[in-house]
């Protein structure tokens, strides 16, 4: 699973997902600038250091989940997600 970046490619946020033990499966980013593991109020964009100044002829597609965004961009365009 990849990170969330800032637009220069600096780590913010390193997603994990957790299984919930009878309530299902859930999502807890670890946050690289506090060194705390907490559930932010807004998400971050995934690949947003990739997609921050994308050349005028290459669209973004934007996608549901990162698992979407690695597979579109291993398919050589630009993805991100939120």
């Amino acid at each position: 699973m990849g990170k969330y970046s800032k637009k220069t490619g600096a780590p913010v946020l390193i997603p994990d997902r957790f299984e919930g033990y009878g309530r299902g499966n859930f999502f807890l980013p670890f946050d690289v600038t506090k060194e705390e593991w907490k559930a932010s109020q807004s998400r971050r964009i995934y690949h947003l250091d990739r997609i921050a100044q994308p050349p005028r002829d290459r669209p973004i597609i934007w996608v549901e989940s990162e698992k979407c965004a690695d597979a579109v961009t291993a398919l050589g365009y630009l993805a991100g997600s939120r």
